[in-house]
C-alpha cells in the first residue's frame, strides 16, 4: 500500500478497486454458531483447522478501578473451541489480550506485564506458568527488550 496515495484511491495496482458484496441469500444455512458458555468475549479469531480463539471476562463491576491500571495481572481466560470434536478447552487463564502471527501457526498472549509466545493452539505446560522467561516457558524477558525512538 503506498503512503502517499489518497485513504479513498478508487484504483489498485492500475485497475478500479471492485466494490465488496454479500450474498445475503441464504446466508443463515453459511453461518455457524460458535456454542461457547454466555459471558463476555473480548477477542474472537479463527485458528484454522475449525478452530476458534476467544478470550472470555467474568462479569464484575467497575467501582473502585481505574481505566489506567495495568499492573495487575489480566482477568480473561483463553478459550479454543474445536468445531471437529465439539469441545471448548481452557488454554490459558490471567489473559489480558493475545494475538496471532500472519500464518496463524504462533500466539502470543499478555498476561498483566507478561508476554508469552505459544505455538497456537497448544496448552501450555502449566509447570511453567510462574516460570523464568525462557524458549521453554515461552515467556519473554521484556527487561531485554530496547526500543529506538
Amino acid at each position: 500500500m503506498d503512503p502517499k496515495a489518497p485513504a479513498n484511491a478508487e484504483t489498485q495496482n492500475g485497475e478500479p478497486r471492485k466494490p465488496t458484496q454479500i450474498d445475503f441469500e441464504d446466508i443463515h444455512l453459511r453461518v455457524i454458531t460458535v456454542p461457547l458458555p454466555a459471558g463476555i468475549y473480548g477477542q474472537v479469531a479463527g485458528l484454522g483447522k475449525r478452530r476458534v480463539l476467544a478470550t472470555q471476562y467474568p462479569v464484575e463491576g467497575t467501582l473502585g478501578q481505574s481505566w489506567l491500571d495495568s499492573d495487575s495481572e489480566g482477568k480473561g481466560t483463553l478459550l479454543m473451541y474445536d468445531f471437529n470434536t465439539a469441545k471448548t478447552e481452557t488454554l490459558a487463564s490471567k489473559v489480558s489480550d493475545f494475538t496471532l502471527s500472519r500464518d496463524y501457526k504462533t500466539l502470543a498472549y499478555r498476561s498483566g506485564k507478561r508476554l508469552r509466545v505459544l505455538p497456537a493452539g497448544q496448552k501450555p505446560d502449566e509447570k511453567h506458568e510462574q516460570a523464568p522467561p525462557s524458549r521453554e516457558s515461552g515467556w519473554i524477558d521484556l527487561s531485554r527488550v530496547r526500543c529506538a525512538v
